[in-house]
């Protein structure tokens, strides 16, 4: 099976893709991704990939905005580190608003994901979202 290739968005100021990216997924839907064929399908709060069209990423400057916005308060919420080099599905670069963030149109590979940490809330219900180095 060939794996897709990121691609880069060209249309104007839409950034590159990066060697890695990450993704705000709920434990409940991660761990029964962990088990299943098939892949992992969620794709934000309450939407899977065939509602939503895409699972929804960010690059590492934006996951702590994108938890604050989403996932205050929230004590069920993982980081996952992704390769995009072993996502099987096609993943582009799209604008938002004033950014560009990467979406992956279709499952994700759970083999992709390189690393997945608990994120905690602390007192004011704000999420430890900064993503760790990767070695």
């Amino acid at each position: 099976m060939s794996r897709a290739r990121p691609q880069p968005g060209t249309a104007g100021g839409v950034r590159a893709m990066e060697p890695t990216i990450y993704h705000l997924a709920l434990t409940a839907q991660w761990q029964a991704a962990a088990g299943a064929a098939g892949g992992y399908t969620g794709s934000t709060l309450g939407l899977s990939v065939a509602e939503q069209g895409f699972i929804h990423c960010s690059f590492a400057d934006q996951v702590q905005s994108v938890a604050d916005l989403f996932y205050l308060g929230r004590g069920d919420v993982l980081l996952l580190t992704i390769d995009p080099a072993n996502v099987g599905a096609p993943i582009k670069v799209e604008p938002v608003g004033t950014d560009s963030f990467p979406h992956i149109y279709g499952p994700l590979d759970v083999a992709a994901v390189r690393a997945v940490r608990a994120l905690v809330p602390g007192p004011d219900g704000r999420l430890d979202a900064a993503p760790a180095p990767i070695a």
